[in-house]
């Protein structure tokens, strides 16, 4: 089984630059790598498909992955709206926040790890949590006992540095449950915009860098990693897990740029 983790594209409405980034080209350039990959089974999202919530955003999304007809799930980020993206927008071809699914024998679980701020429930909050609700259902999930995935935004580890502050905050919580089922053996997650991949246990924990813009823990705190954008390819066979790290920046390299 073959697998792509892409996270955090950062699209804005009208393809409009962030942090002096081309978010919408970067996807572009995913989309077309991918295009030239052979047997994916799957496109994991894991959140912030949009950095400002709007409608044209996931339009555009949706769009895209459509051309690749390859089956793509997405879970929310803190960036993306909530109301817009489960609610009002009816994508034709991804599936946001969509029921456990299976693919060649292995369980999908996709979660909304997003909290709502206090102060404006139609903004978030930069950490997550993972309600009861959620929780219960990752253990309902995990207790049919096929080898599971399991998707979220929010990071369940401290990658290190100054991306530690941006966090699940019951991830204790969440990795003791887990770490009780031994068929859960696959983490993925987003959030840091870093690429990062451990092993604990039985459970296999890997971020994606960012499609849009990516940081690195030994960088001053939001500083862009120029050159760092990309997806995770996840290949499973035999039980055996191979997470690849693909950068945009060495199949495009033509296009190497520096803003810092």
């Amino acid at each position: 089984m073959r697998i792509i983790h892409m996270s955090d594209l950062h699209l804005t409405k009208d393809g409009g630059p962030i942090w002096e980034t081309n978010t919408m080209e970067h996807f572009n350039q995913s989309i077309d790598i991918i295009r030239g990959l052979q047997k994916i089974d799957a496109i994991l999202v894991t959140g912030d498909v949009s950095d400002d919530g709007s409608e044209w955003t996931y339009q555009y999304a949706d769009r895209l992955f459509s051309t690749l007809g390859i089956p793509t799930l997405c879970c929310p980020g803190n960036h993306d709206s909530l109301k817009m993206m489960l609610e009002e927008y009816k994508p034709s071809f991804c599936k946001f926040l969509p029921p456990s699914s299976i693919i060649d024998g292995w369980k999908i679980v996709m979660l909304n790890s997003v909290i709502p701020a206090d102060e404006n429930p139609d903004q978030n909050k930069a950490r997550g949590f993972l309600s009861d609700e959620s929780l219960d259902y990752v253990i309902q999930e995990l207790e049919e006992g096929l080898p599971t995935i399991i998707a979220l935004h929010h990071p369940p580890l401290e990658p290190g540095g100054w991306l530690n502050r941006r966090l699940l905050e019951n991830r204790d919580e969440f990795n003791q449950t887990i770490n009780r089922y031994p068929n859960a053996r696959l983490v993925i997650y987003g959030h840091i915009h870093y690429f990062s991949d451990v092993q604990k246990g039985h459970i296999r924990y890997s971020s994606s860098t960012s499609v849009g813009f990516a940081f690195d823990k030994d960088l001053p705190k939001f500083q862009i990693a120029d050159g760092l954008e990309g997806f995770s390819l996840i290949e499973i066979n035999n039980d055996i897990i191979d997470i690849t790290n693909v950068k945009l920046y060495n199949i495009f390299c033509n296009n190497q740029r520096s803003i810092l």
